[in-house]
């Protein structure tokens, strides 16, 4: 390959060196935890080539849109294998995901109420995350743009929603 042809944007990937590194983050948390996955972020890169490198490779789908989630249906992937975050889910995706067993992370009351409403109406237990923010920068001063702010998305410890969450949930 001549890289001085190369034009931008563009991703060079070396597949040995990205297949190692997945493999030893794989045996490091082998090593130290005894249940444990490694989710590839659709959002980060999303060409098929690297997604089907991933799942060949036994890393999760971690999707945060309906349209990622039925890409990763279309690479391969097992509902069971997909992480459902984000905070722009809809609800038909939502309830596909959480009937066929992926993992979905909570982000809003939004979800919480069709959690709800699911479960009213199933005797299914859903494997479901929340979604956590917290003033970060009041413990970590200085390493955030979000300052006094707060984050934008998930449950705010500070304000009582995520224990209003966690409650909800139990």
């Amino acid at each position: 390959m001549q890289f001085d042809q190369v034009q931008t944007p563009c991703f060079l990937i070396d597949e040995s060196e990205l297949t190692q590194n997945i493999r030893d983050f794989h045996a490091a948390l082998d090593a130290n935890f005894k249940k444990h996955i490694i989710g590839y972020s659709y959002k980060t890169n999303s060409l098929p080539y690297i997604l089907k490198m991933m799942k060949a490779l036994d890393c999760y789908a971690e999707v945060v849109s309906d349209t990622e989630y039925a890409l990763a249906q279309k690479i391969g992937y097992n509902p069971e294998h997909i992480v459902f975050n984000g905070p722009i889910k809809g609800e038909e995706c939502f309830l596909f995901a959480l009937e066929n067993g992926s993992i979905v992370n909570l982000d809003s009351h939004r979800e919480l109420r069709w959690l709800e409403a699911a479960a009213k109406n199933s005797d299914k237990v859903y494997r479901v995350g929340l979604r956590v923010n917290f003033n970060l920068n009041r413990i970590l001063p200085g390493e955030t743009s979000a300052e006094d702010r707060g984050a934008r998305f998930g449950f705010n410890v500070e304000n009582g929603q995520f224990a209003e969450a966690v409650e909800r949930l139990q």
